[in-house]
């Protein structure tokens, strides 16, 4: 499998470097890779939120995928209904799964572009809360930064991944300038509380801006090349 690409480990060449500096022994040794295998090597954003979310979300979720295309990035994702399912308007998506890849799951190639599946999980594994909760970890340490397009406070998986990265400083979070409706814009604010940016807009340059603007936050790793790193995955 791993001859094969169907398989990649983290003595792999496409294994991403992110995972190991951000997740140190909690980086999955090996996944399970469907697609265009050498989007890993590009540099990622994330595009995450809640599976119902508003429509007014919807559109300005698939409006920072459309204008991640001008700027180089791939787009990385969960595949859940609702947001994740707007980064298929990206020219590149990744999608780490819950479960096993032979499940039916995700969002379509985006047309004519490149898609990437991935999953820790065997290819027929169902669905489970653990393995949601791993795909959040994967794709925000795997994104240099992270778009949450919709979370609800205090509940739900988008509000305790967007949190949980936070805290973990994983990435850089971005939310919209524009409040969210009523009952959800005090998730919007918290998230701002806890170092959220703000995207105004979501169009190329607005994205290109925020990007730009704000540099990793200072606790989080430089993603200079690392002899002890090197020479680790060099020994494995």
């Amino acid at each position: 499998l791993v001859e094969s690409e169907l398989v990649i480990t983290a003595a792999s060449p496409y294994y991403p470097r992110a995972w190991i500096e951000k997740l140190g022994a909690g980086a999955p040794p090996a996944l399970y890779a469907r697609g265009a295998i050498e989007l890993l090597g590009r540099e990622c954003i994330g595009i995450v939120g809640s599976r119902n979310p508003p429509l007014k979300a919807l559109r300005i979720a698939t409006r920072v995928a459309e204008a991640t295309g001008p700027l180089g990035l791939t787009v990385v994702s969960g595949g859940a209904p609702g947001i994740d399912r707007a980064a298929g308007a990206a020219e590149a998506l990744i999608e780490v799964w819950p479960g096993g890849l032979g499940l039916r799951w995700g969002a379509r190639k985006p047309e004519g572009g490149l898609i990437l599946h991935l999953s820790t999980w065997p290819p027929r594994e169902l669905f489970s809360t653990v393995g949601a909760m791993e795909r959040n970890t994967l794709v925000y340490a795997l994104a240099q930064a992270a778009f949450v397009g919709h979370a609800r406070f205090k509940q739900g998986g988008s509000w305790h991944g967007a949190t949980d990265a936070l805290r973990r400083r994983l990435t850089r979070i971005l939310v919209t300038a524009e409040p969210w409706p009523r009952t959800d814009e005090p998730a919007r604010r918290a998230l701002l509380g806890l170092g959220a940016i703000q995207l105004h807009g979501g169009a190329t340059p607005e994205l290109n801006e925020a990007l730009a603007a704000e540099t990793l936050q200072p606790w989080l790793p430089a993603f200079a090349h690392d002899p002890a790193i090197a020479n680790a995955l060099a020994a494995y």
